[in-house]
């Protein structure tokens, strides 16, 4: 029986601290995705004042035309790069989310299954071992999801 609890206590210690981990990870993404915000954000103020300026010099210099039209060829080709970059994250589209909030939810989906794997695993070995952890993580990561679901619709 000694064995037993041994062993019992180590994989709890093991889940425990992988638990601190991903807690860890998921903060640490929280923070670069608040910083991407920051960083965004001062990305759409330089490009309005950018555009401001654009259209002043269009009232003002005929010549200046010909330069914002460069610019708008540019401007033209980032959009058709945009166009393509959304087209790979469709999905992120269809979610209603940032690159950032999909990583952390996606990232946390993947640790909880993980961890039910992790119990199914140990259960196999040893069925007195977490008969019904694995079972229950599933439910409640399915329950997540499904509630993150809602609040997106909602």
């Amino acid at each position: 029986m000694s064995l037993y609890n041994n062993l019992k206590d180590t994989f709890n210690n093991f889940m425990n601290n992988l638990d601190k981990c991903l807690l860890q990870a998921l903060e640490d993404t929280e923070s670069v995705n608040e910083e991407n915000v920051i960083v965004e954000e001062n990305n759409i103020d330089k490009e309005n004042n950018v555009n401001k300026e654009n259209n002043v010099n269009k009232e003002n210099n005929i010549d200046e035309k010909n330069n914002i039209d460069e610019e708008n060829k540019i401007d033209e080709e980032n959009v058709e790069s945009k166009i393509e970059t959304d087209h790979l994250f469709l999905h992120l589209n269809e979610k209603n989310c940032s690159y950032f909030e999909h990583f952390k939810h996606a990232s946390y989906y993947s640790s909880m299954s993980f961890k039910a794997s992790f119990y199914f695993l140990v259960h196999a070995f040893y069925p007195d071992f977490y008969p019904d952890t694995g079972s229950t993580t599933i439910e409640i990561l399915n329950n997540e999801i499904l509630n993150n679901e809602i609040k997106k619709r909602n």
